[in-house]
């Protein structure tokens, strides 16, 4: 039985995983460069430390994930998140993976549908991919709200490999949570 299967539905988006408090993010020993400052829209902020991408099912189960410098942007993993995914899939995101070279190389090398929120100014999406949007956007950010409830916004861990164990845990513990 193969665990993903074709014509699955996935949702792929982005949180911040902050080091430290931007003021002290000069005197940080764990990281040290501009490419760790990072800005999340969503909640108008800047942060500074990592960026943590994830692909999940529809039920909210990870399926991918990675963890970036908080400066990247979102489509840097994409192909990565993406390559692992069964054939015919549909990927949705948000706004941050708007990039019709992505969408075609999705398309052309694994053959799945990556179906990011149109911005305003661009051609609107088909009434059956907005009723996907609307349908599944949800899932990620009960799957962000369950990650901070578990602390992974105030980790306080002395290296960056004690903060990736605890990311690992929390994303662990989110594969063991329909079971409890």
């Amino acid at each position: 039985m193969e665990v993903l299967q074709a014509g699955e539905v996935f949702i792929i988006d982005s949180m911040p995983v902050p080091v430290c408090k931007r003021v002290r993010a000069g005197r940080c020993r764990k990281l040290q460069g501009k490419r760790y400052f990072g800005r999340c829209a969503a909640k108008d902020e800047t942060f500074f430390g990592w960026r943590l991408h994830l692909v999940c099912s529809s039920d909210g189960l990870p399926v991918a994930f990675d963890i970036l410098p908080a400066a990247w942007h979102d489509l840097t993993g994409v192909q990565w998140l993406t390559a692992e995914l069964a054939a015919g899939s549909t990927v949705v995101g948000d706004k941050g993976y708007n990039s019709d070279l992505d969408e075609t190389l999705c398309d052309y090398y694994g053959a799945i549908l990556l179906l990011p929120k149109r911005r305003k100014n661009m051609v609107p999406d088909v009434p059956e991919h907005q009723a996907l949007l609307r349908r599944f956007r949800p899932v990620i950010e009960t799957v962000h709200s369950q990650l901070e409830k578990m602390g992974v916004r105030r980790l306080h861990a002395r290296t960056n490999l004690g903060l990736f164990l605890k990311l690992y845990a929390s994303l662990l513990a989110l594969l063991f949570n329909p079971f409890i």
